[in-house]
C-alpha cells in the first residue's frame, strides 16, 4: 500500500505523510487522513478483498482511533473487512451500535488444550505446558 500513498490526492498524501512522522507539517487534519487511509485500502481492496486487523483497540491513541472509525463508517462498499480486538471490560472509540461487536470469552483448559492439539500438533511438551509460544 505504500506504493499507493505516491496516487493519492496531493492534500491526502501531505496529511498522511505529516501522520505518519515523514512530514513536519504541524497537527495533520485527521479527515485528511481518513480519506487518504480509505483511498489506499480501496485501492488495496480493489486487487483482493482486505482484513484488517487491530489488536489492543483499548491502547490506540485518539488521533488513530478517529482514523480508524472514520474509515469503518465509510468502507462499506468496498471488500474490506475491520476487525478490532480489545480487552473485557474496556471501551475505545471504536466501539459504536453501528458495528458488529462479537464477545469472546476465555477458553477454558479443555477448550484450550483442543485447540492447540489441532492447531499445534507437534507443539514440543513444555510448551504446552508452559502456555507459550513454540520453541
Amino acid at each position: 500500500m505504500a506504493a499507493g500513498a505516491a496516487d493519492l490526492a496531493v492534500p491526502h498524501r501531505q496529511a498522511l505523510d505529516t501522520a505518519l512522522g515523514h512530514a513536519e507539517a504541524g497537527v495533520p487534519d485527521v479527515f485528511l487522513v481518513g480519506l487518504a487511509v480509505l483511498n489506499l485500502l480501496a485501492d488495496a481492496a480493489a486487487v483482493a478483498p482486505l482484513l484488517l486487523l487491530v489488536d489492543d483497540v483499548q491502547w490506540l491513541d485518539d488521533a488513530t482511533a478517529g482514523v480508524l472509525a472514520f474509515v469503518a463508517r465509510r468502507v462499506g462498499t468496498e471488500p474490506v473487512v475491520i476487525v478490532g480486538a480489545a480487552r473485557e471490560g474496556y471501551r475505545s472509540r471504536l466501539d459504536s451500535d453501528e458495528r458488529t461487536c462479537v464477545t469472546l470469552g476465555p477458553l477454558t483448559d479443555g477448550q484450550a488444550a483442543e485447540l492447540l492439539a489441532d492447531r499445534a500438533p507437534g507443539l514440543r511438551p513444555c510448551s504446552r505446558a508452559c502456555r507459550s509460544p513454540p520453541c
